[in-house]
């Protein structure tokens, strides 16, 4: 789904810089790695992606390689297309966490049970989801038949976390086909190799970035730090650790707001724009995110291949917002200083939705900001939403795919 037809988004990305001092060992510690929550259905869906954790532990079927910008088939052979009947085929030799053998009939249940749900989340309810049948033939192909041709394909089940549920103390009750065993006890994360890799495979014990390194000369460690764990002043920012990578890695954090685009004044497409030329968010990028960050024009690190480079960054400029906002008839009262909606005469007020994580300093620029050019806006927790309450714009600090 391009997203970028539906929400216009003020966003800020985020960098992660890398420590490492042994690079084998039976036990490696990984410090501030951000760590899933495998019993948040979200956050476990998009765990497949993960570079430490899914990659290791919890891989897809398929995943997208950004190298290539293709589609590798991590855990099939094949994947056909027959007008509304998508055909896969499983490698060999596949095991599970607890060693059975991974068969057709796991793949059956598990696209029977998840691929609608799958389709429902990446499409963001915008999806029409014909009804589907999931069979397997004597050959071990499994095949789904849609009632009619989606307007998605396979493609959904990149990232997605290949899994089947268990009985045993698994955390969240379901066991995957890594090389490595997640668990989890009140303090950390645990990828135990399995029996037949821990003669050559190290395990890696995840712990919070809150905790102080452990290091000496015979237990080698990672370290990640995050935006958050530096000064907001880069002037007073600690240097990098002796031991520090020169390598600088994209997290999928963005900060945004996605405007409604289904009604009300924001579903004018040129009504967007001219709230992102509101947004000054050159020095809301450079007061936050320990100058880390870096301005985007869509949810997509810039070294990603679907990053459009010859998209220009709109410029935060009041009075060029404020003319636009004569051209398309929303004038100021001479009262109150607000703007009229042209087709009611109402005052115009936007109501904005935000998460809990959100900075209330960014809250204050935006209504200082719209306040100039005489938009009235209100920010509502979104957790305090009545039941049917609609919004405007969500604020929020979001984690999006790898």
């Amino acid at each position: 789904m391009n997203c970028i037809n539906i929400w216009n988004r003020l966003l800020i990305a985020f960098g992660l810089k890398l420590w490492t001092s042994v690079a084998v060992a039976q036990t490696i510690t990984v410090y501030g790695w951000p760590l899933p929550d495998v019993n948040a259905l979200d956050s476990f869906n998009k765990l497949g992606d993960d570079p430490i954790v899914g990659r290791l532990a919890c891989p897809p079927l398929s995943r997208t390689n950004l190298r290539s910008q293709k589609v590798d088939h991590l855990l099939l052979r094949r994947v056909t297309i027959a007008g509304s009947d998508w055909h896969f085929e499983l490698r060999t030799g596949l095991t599970w966490w607890g060693g059975g053998a991974v068969t057709p009939s796991d793949l059956a249940q598990f696209l029977e049970t998840s691929v609608a749900s799958i389709a429902r989340a990446r499409g963001a309810g915008l999806w029409q989801v014909p009804a589907l049948v999931v069979k397997t033939n004597h050959f071990g192909q499994v095949t789904v038949t849609w009632q009619e041709k989606p307007s998605f394909g396979p493609y959904i089940l990149n990232g997605i976390p290949f899994t089947r549920p268990v009985t045993s103390n698994s955390p969240g009750h379901f066991e995957c086909v890594g090389l490595h065993r997640l668990l989890i006890d009140r303090e950390s994360m645990w990828l135990q190799p399995r029996m037949t890799q821990r003669s050559r495979v190290a395990a890696l014990n995840l712990r919070p970035a809150t905790e102080k390194i452990k290091s000496d000369n015979f237990t080698p460690y990672l370290a990640f730090k995050t935006a958050p764990d530096f000064s907001g002043n880069p002037w007073t920012r600690p240097g990098d650790d002796p031991a520090s990578c020169n390598q600088t890695v994209d997290l999928p954090l963005v900060t945004m707001i996605a405007w409604r685009a289904q009604s009300g004044p924001t579903a004018d497409p040129g009504f967007r724009r001219l709230m992102t030329q509101l947004v000054p968010r050159g020095p809301l990028l450079r007061a936050g995110a320990a100058g880390l960050g870096e301005l985007l024009t869509a949810p997509i690190p810039k070294r990603h291949p679907g990053y459009d480079a010859n998209l220009p960054l709109r410029p935060s400029d009041l009075e060029a917002a404020s003319q636009g906002l004569d051209k398309l008839g929303y004038r100021r009262s001479g009262t109150s200083g607000l703007r009229k909606i042209p087709q009611s005469n109402d005052d115009l007020k936007l109501v904005i939705a935000t998460v809990a994580d959100v900075s209330t300093l960014v809250e204050k620029v935006l209504v200082d900001s719209f306040q100039a050019v005489g938009i009235s806006t209100r920010f509502v927790r979104i957790s305090e939403l009545r039941e049917g309450e609609s919004f405007d714009g969500l604020l929020g600090i979001f984690k999006l795919d790898w």
